[in-house]
């Protein structure tokens, strides 16, 4: 058989499942290599297609595999494994901070929410640089230098707990993250201190407690769970001119406080 060029390879095996890649890797060696590559590229656990419920002894195994086989890490690029509501044991986060530091080429990551802010300590500096984010960690000195790394941020989803006793300051400027274009930061009692994010168009936040700063470029805002104000609904107004459609999620509202918002859906 002729091989074809690496790249051909790729978009080939790009239309097939984890389940579909299984099989192919038995064909040939030449088979073998082009599809590991495509198989590890892109990690979602459990897959999409299947959606099952995730089952711990599915992560231990692959963790196993790729601090096992440290060629195959090298190969991740997308790494989502949010989907698992409990470690299926007790070195699980640190086997995956053992897989981090050997994935130097990720780009994308999921974590689950028992990953703690503590263990990001120990990806200090991280081997990679993130362009895609999404974890369940407190707001503190480690998560925030975890993140000082990472300046070409272009997503980033927070979820910094369903209950904070003390409002939480996070600062994010043009300058932290120049090429972010969502973010979602999902708390109570969550203040949000920033210079204008001018390349921003999505900005979402669920528990929200106040708004601080003056996002001009925001078109879609989405906020849930609040208690809104004739006051509120002015300082949304106000403070995004460019808010084109905003989403209401279980909010209690009552007729009298619903101003005439201009332009918005």
């Amino acid at each position: 058989m002729i091989p074809l060029p690496p790249e051909l390879y790729e978009q080939i095996f790009n239309h097939l499942g984890q389940k579909e890649l299984y099989p192919v890797l038995l064909v040939s060696h030449l088979f073998n290599r082009e599809a590991t590559r495509q198989l590890y590229c892109d990690i979602v656990l459990p897959p999409r297609a299947e959606n099952p419920l995730p089952s711990g002894e599915q992560l231990s195994q692959l963790l196993d595999t790729l601090n096992q086989t440290p060629v195959y890490t090298l190969l991740v690029q997308s790494f989502d494994i949010g989907q698992f509501t409990t470690p299926p044991r007790d070195t699980s986060c640190r086997e995956i901070v053992d897989v981090l530091l050997a994935a130097r080429h990720l780009r994308s990551l999921r974590l689950p929410s028992w990953f703690t802010s503590k263990y990001l300590s120990n990806l200090q500096p991280p081997p990679f640089r993130l362009r895609n984010l999404s974890f369940y960690v407190t707001c503190d000195e480690h998560a925030v230098a975890f993140l000082a790394h990472h300046p070409g941020m272009e997503e980033l989803k927070w979820f910094l707990g369903s209950y904070v006793e003390e409002p939480t300051v996070l600062s994010i400027s043009r300058d932290t993250f120049p090429r972010l274009r969502s973010l979602s930061i999902y708390a109570n009692g969550l203040i949000i201190g920033s210079s204008s994010l001018a390349h921003l168009r999505t900005y979402k936040m669920d528990y929200l407690y106040r708004f601080r700063s003056l996002w001009p470029a925001v078109q879609l805002l989405s906020v849930s769970f609040l208690n809104f104000s004739r006051q509120e609904f002015e300082e949304i107004s106000s403070l995004f001119p460019s808010l084109k459609y905003l989403q209401l999620f279980l909010v209690i509202i009552h007729p009298d406080n619903l101003p005439e918002l201009t332009n918005v859906r």
